[in-house]
């Protein structure tokens, strides 16, 4: 029997050690551009940036096939951006099928990322290489005044450069799996981090600047700088708060953040949401749809991120406050801009699950249609029914889409084994008590390493 819990509420949202910026004031429309002048590089990137922004909205409509037709379609070879963007593409199905050759070919494009924005990067930080990645490993590298000496292209070109470079360590490590690779990715997550915390102290200054009456319309910052640096500033504060407390100490000591409220709120600010405020009015909620903010390149991740958070995370990390009303309040308004959108159904389904609407949920996933290309987006899906199928005791469907997991997904093989195994089980039919034992015999064979240790789910 299935108790149907109230909804999810802890205290009040925690009050944070320090103040939450707002940078979106930063951001100045053209009209108050006071160099309305732009360079031919720049007005390519705002041509790039408005292009890029139709693909990304194709992408979170379920329309992956044609985002990514229209990614490979133009040849841009020198646009950082454009680079990025397939290298993110080839990221994605790199996790969903976890096939060695898709990660190595990841790599390679995130590679070539770094080496197109690193040509657009300011002359005096490029080319520093490894010793200066060392030499900054506790005090940094690159400070406000490093910015402010920048162009408007040349702070993106450091913004793609710290992204890449993150997300390429990621994979290195995925692709090497093990513990030495993880200990040379770490000089350039290092790295990476004194790029964001350069340019969180320069946005940091010019806010400052902005409350003393100074004008800063020259600096031009832009919406896609803004959720960029809200986005890596968040998850490096929320990411680092989980580790273990002496491995939080000895990056705290090398100058990494750790403070888990203070990054949820600022997640928050990227689409303007207030955990302490209630829903939108009609008005409110089309004031919202028509707002400037929502033209940033990373703005819909940073709605996912307190989306996945309340309803995913908080089901076994310790989050302090959780909130699903507004997570759903979040996921709404996305849905409202992108309603076949396969990401925001899926959170949903999430939604109706942590409320234990068991049926609903399965009916949401269901529902969720995948174009072939892209079928490996639905195991997702299947895994969250077959979770809700178990807490149902309905050992037919959970049989089912276990088996249909082993068969297509390469994730976890031994965990999709188990699952099929105890399934089968449970639906008790006496002709599949062979296939019970010749699973749970391949269980503990299948169990993989991860950096030389064992992984924890399996």
């Amino acid at each position: 029997m299935i108790i149907n819990p109230s909804r999810r509420t802890t205290t009040a949202p925690p009050r944070v050690k320090k103040p939450v910026p707002n940078w979106h004031l930063l951001v100045r429309p053209a009209m108050f551009d006071s160099n309305p002048r732009k360079s031919n590089l720049e007005k390519a990137m705002d041509e790039e940036l408005a292009e890029l922004r139709v693909i990304m909205d194709l992408a979170l409509n379920n329309r992956m096939t044609e985002a990514e037709a229209l990614l490979r379609g133009r040849h841009k070879p020198e646009s950082m951006y454009y680079q990025f963007g397939k290298a993110l593409i080839d990221a994605l199905r790199a996790i969903l099928t976890f096939h060695p050759d898709e990660i190595e070919k990841a790599m390679k494009s995130f590679d070539l990322t770094l080496k197109v924005a690193d040509k657009q990067r300011k002359s005096s930080i490029t080319g520093l290489g490894t010793v200066k990645a060392l030499g900054s490993w506790v005090i940094g590298s690159i400070g406000a005044g490093s910015f402010r000496g920048m162009t408007r292209i040349e702070k993106h070109a450091e913004l793609i450069y710290a992204e890449a470079t993150v997300l390429r360590a990621g994979f290195s490590v995925l692709y090497h799996q093990d513990f030495f690779s993880l200990l040379e990715e770490t000089v350039s997550l290092r790295s990476a981090f004194a790029i964001f915390n350069g340019l969180k102290s320069y946005i940091d200054s010019t806010e400052a600047e902005l409350k003393a009456g100074g004008d800063i319309s020259e600096h031009h910052i832009d919406e896609h700088l803004v959720t960029g640096l809200i986005f890596a500033s968040s998850l490096f504060n929320i990411v680092i708060s989980f580790l273990p407390d002496i491995i939080i100490s000895l990056l705290q000591f090398v100058g990494f953040p750790s403070d888990r409220d203070w990054g949820l709120e600022l997640m928050n600010t990227a689409g303007m949401w207030d955990l302490r405020a209630g829903d939108d009015t009609p008005i409110e909620f089309q004031e919202r749809l028509a707002s400037p903010n929502n033209e940033g390149m990373r703005r819909q991740l940073c709605d996912i991120a307190p989306i996945a958070i309340h309803l995913i995370a908080a089901s076994f990390l310790p989050f302090r406050h959780v909130d699903y009303s507004f997570a759903e309040r979040i996921n709404n308004y996305n849905l409202h801009k992108y309603p076949d959108s396969m990401v925001f159904n899926f959170l949903k389904a999430r939604h109706a699950q942590v409320n234990t609407r068991l049926d609903e949920a399965i009916a949401i996933h269901e529902s969720i249609e995948v174009q072939p290309e892209w079928r490996n987006l639905k195991h997702a899906c299947v895994f969250e029914q077959l979770m809700c199928a178990m807490m149902e005791s309905d050992y037919d469907l959970a049989c089912t889409k276990s088996r249909v997991l082993l068969r297509e997904s390469n994730w976890t093989k031994t965990i999709f084994r188990y699952l099929a195994a105890i399934t089968t089980l449970r639906r008790g039919l006496p002709k599949e008590a062979k296939r019970v034992d010749e699973l749970m015999r391949k269980v503990e064979p299948g169990k993989q390493k991860f950096c030389g240790v064992e992984i924890f789910p399996e």
